[in-house]
């Protein structure tokens, strides 16, 4: 199952002043941050050529070009057929792109090389198709950087980047929240459980921009349900990370004419950076590759700007898939993944019944 916005909070009625050490318990043991910013971890270089030695992917314009090479109305490619039904097989293969033609991109897709990546270990091994962090740890998982580190749209500039930081601070879709509680201090705790829940209230902004602290969300107990999951995990060395478990994300990019979509990740885990005041790292797993699709094919009508075909980004998807098989087909329905996020503190209000104030499990 990999536009988001996160809060990893405490619950207000128990907030207090924070000093400046990260080694202070915070009150009752409860911590959390409200996300500011998120991103496919796609690595890149400043010259591009480690990673897309043959440049960018070609998106729908490209591709017809290679077919229709001096295209009007009524030409026909070749033995296959008109520009008109080009259009319409196109069209059509926006919906279902598992029953299109190959020939409807004539240009072969462009996979992301070399050898270093954003992302996790997630399957505990070293094998031949993973990557090495920027920092050296090896037996990286990020099979979706190769699928889509040759788009423009993907990379640290493009279009979904660009939107996915916006979408974290506008849109209340995707208001997340994840609260830490069991929380020794921010530096070293041996067990602290992270739960992830969906807000109601909006990002603050100062006057320059940049995201408050100290500001308070509550629950969305009527339409978040699904989006309410706990983790065990851990704080060595400033450092959160978390045992292994299943996440559903909401996910809308920052466009006018964007709809909700849902991603779906198995086996997901974070790794965070903290500090009383914020928090930044990775969030990783297993992105359904379904869902993924999905969420993208929504936003169909930028495939132009963005620089892929959905027909093509489909089938590398598919290939590219490492984990999760079919259990009828084999065939592997998930792709390992990581997403580039950051943090502000913030508060979090849990519900009440009767007067009384629920935890996480009562809600």
């Amino acid at each position: 199952m990999c536009s988001l916005a996160f809060t990893l909070l405490v619950t207000g009625a128990e907030a207090a002043a924070r000093d400046d050490g990260s080694s202070s318990p915070p009150p009752s043991g409860v911590q959390s941050y409200v996300i500011t910013g998120f991103k496919w971890a796609v690595y890149q270089t400043p010259e591009t050529t480690t990673e897309c030695p043959e440049g960018m992917n070609a998106g729908p314009r490209e591709q017809i070009k290679a077919q229709f090479p001096n295209a009007v109305g009524g030409q026909t490619a070749p033995g296959k057929m008109t520009l008109e039904e080009l259009f319409i097989k196109r069209e059509a293969a926006n919906f279902w792109p598992q029953l299109a033609d190959k020939d409807l991109d004539p240009l072969p897709w462009k996979d992301a090389r070399g050898t270093v990546s954003y992302g996790l270990n997630l399957d505990g091994k070293v094998g031949p198709n993973d990557f090495t962090s920027p920092d050296g740890e090896p037996g990286i998982d990020n099979q979706l950087f190769r699928a889509i580190g040759c788009v423009n749209g993907f990379r640290e500039t493009g279009t979904f980047a660009n939107f996915g930081d916006l979408a974290a601070r506008s849109l209340h879709y995707d208001r997340i929240l994840i609260e830490l509680t069991g929380v020794d201090n921010l530096t070293n705790s041996e067990h602290v459980n992270v739960t992830f829940y969906r807000g109601l209230d909006p990002v603050v902004m100062d006057g320059a921009g940049k995201p408050l602290t100290h500001t308070t969300q509550h629950i969305d107990v009527q339409r978040g349900a699904i989006f309410v999951h706990s983790f065990h995990g851990r704080i060595v060395n400033g450092v959160l990370t978390t045992d292994p478990a299943d996440l559903v994300i909401p996910w809308q990019s920052y466009m006018g004419y964007s709809v909700e979509a849902t991603e779906w990740l198995h086996a997901a885990r974070l790794k965070l950076k903290l500090t009383p005041d914020g928090a930044e790292g990775l969030i990783a797993g297993y992105a359904d590759v379904d869902t993924f699709f999905d969420a993208i094919a929504r936003s169909r009508d930028t495939q132009i700007s963005r620089g892929y075909t959905n027909t093509a980004l489909y089938r590398a998807l598919h290939r590219l898939a490492d984990g999760y098989p079919d259990p009828v087909t084999g065939a592997n329905t998930a792709i390992s993944c990581a997403i580039k996020v950051t943090f502000v503190q913030a508060y979090v209000e849990h519900p009440t019944v009767a007067g009384v104030k629920q935890n996480h499990a009562g809600i």
